[in-house]
């Protein structure tokens, strides 16, 4: 199961990026 493992790092990544840019609610409304 290493798919799952590559896309929660991936998902990870790009959640602390978005929330370390200020826009972690923003993108989460969004993508939800």
């Amino acid at each position: 199961m290493q798919f799952s493992w590559m896309k929660v790092a991936i998902y990870l990544l790009t959640f602390l990026t978005y929330a370390y840019s200020g826009y972690g609610s923003s993108t989460i409304v969004h993508v939800s």
